[in-house]
């Protein structure tokens, strides 16, 4: 003989099943699952090489508004793409620039899934951009800016600056 299921018990079965099902297939959008992924061993694949990955505005008053373009190359053989574009604060800007377009400019917390791909042996530029009168402060800063690449052997790019703030 079968024993009757209790409807409330049955009830919470039910909505277990929909939340974990429901947390799987958000925890299965990354957002880039059309990125082209690469090893480190394989021969074809993305190359980022930076103009240079740290440097210094020097002496600066508050007031002022810094920026400095890093120079991107794709050296490799297949396209990089670049994304998640963040910073260390929210008074340092990043944006890309690929011939006459320009990217969102990204912050501390405004990030979007905006992404870029470039082609082998194409260039671009990233554009970063301090204003410390949006937060003021004095004396030396060091700040950052971050994005991800699809190059195996940079997966994460990050560019560094300081600066001594009158």
């Amino acid at each position: 003989m079968m024993k009757k299921i209790d409807p409330i018990l049955l009830a919470i079965i039910v909505i277990v099943i929909i939340i974990i099902g429901g947390v799987f297939s958000v925890a299965d959008f990354s957002g880039d699952t059309d990125i082209a992924k690469y090893q480190t061993d394989t021969e074809e694949k993305p190359k980022i090489e930076l103009s240079e990955n740290t440097f210094d505005f020097g002496a600066i008053n508050v007031q002022d508004i810094k920026t400095k373009d890093v120079k991107i190359k794709n050296s490799g053989q297949k396209s990089l793409v670049l994304s998640g574009f963040t910073t260390s604060c929210n008074w340092t800007f990043v944006q890309l620039i690929q011939g006459d377009k320009e990217s969102p400019r990204f912050s501390m917390h405004y990030t979007d899934p905006w992404q870029a791909e470039i082609s082998p042996g194409e260039k671009a530029i990233v554009r970063v951009i301090y204003q410390p009168n949006l937060m003021p402060v004095q004396g030396s800063v060091s700040r950052s800016v971050v994005f991800k690449t699809n190059d195996p052997d940079n997966p994460s790019v990050n560019i560094s600056f300081t600066a001594n703030v009158k």
